[in-house]
């Protein structure tokens, strides 16, 4: 982040579209899950960036994140210690909402 996100500061990213993901452990911290995704969303959104692929709350159990806009996500959450087998179907439909955003 500390390279990566000054580079961004001086970028125009009026009218591109990104998609995020992110890596989470909601029951190990529960009250920053995601928050990362959060915070990058942030930081894209002020430099023009148009946000795609939210994903829904549902099915998560956490506190709090940076991430969360009303009940969704903006981006993909995967939780690999606590819900590995709900990864594959989550990414699957990620993919195929992508696969709408960018005809």
């Amino acid at each position: 982040w500390d390279e990566f996100v000054p580079a961004l500061e001086d970028m125009d990213l009026t009218g591109k579209k990104i998609a995020l993901f992110g890596l989470g452990d909601q029951k190990g911290y529960p009250e920053n899950f995601l928050d990362g995704v959060g915070i990058m969303a942030e930081i894209l959104e002020s430099l023009g960036a148009t946000l795609v692929g939210y994903t829904s709350t549902t099915g998560y159990e956490f506190e709090s994140s940076r991430a969360q806009r009303d009940d969704r996500f903006t981006g993909l959450a995967i939780d690999y210690e606590n819900q590995g087998s709900m990864n594959k179907q989550r990414v699957a439909d990620w993919v195929e909402q992508l696969k709408n955003e960018f005809v």
